[in-house]
């Protein structure tokens, strides 16, 4: 028993004080952009919080958000969240996932696939 203890003290220890300033736990994206887009807005998308009633995503650390309007279930890829002035891309759709339209002089087609298909 003394045996025991001592085992589960030692891996405590060893997980807890010397790798646990080491061990970072990643959360993988919800959902990646992709596409030859101007501006860049490719990359992977975090669930971040709700805005509308409705999840939106972050891209990393950045001012890129895919975000759900109230008007005619439209989604929106934008800089600022909530706000459709700027470079954005929309799809109107009550699904996240498919394929955007440039608007405000961004460019490209943008795609959204959920993380891992």
């Amino acid at each position: 028993m003394k045996k025991l203890i001592l085992l589960l003290f030692l891996i405590t220890f060893l997980v807890s004080g010397v790798w646990g300033d080491r061990v970072k736990i990643r959360k993988l994206p919800d959902y990646v952009v992709t596409g030859s887009l101007t501006p860049d807005a490719t990359g992977n998308y975090y669930y971040t919080g709700i805005v509308n009633g409705k999840p939106y995503y972050r891209r990393g650390i950045d001012s890129w958000f895919i975000w759900r309007s109230e008007v005619n279930n439209t989604w929106w890829i934008t800089t600022t969240l909530a706000s459709i002035s700027g470079y954005r891309w929309t799809r109107v759709n009550t699904e996240i996932v498919g394929s955007y339209v440039a608007e405000g002089g961004a460019t490209g087609t943008a795609t959204v696939t959920a993380y891992g298909d």
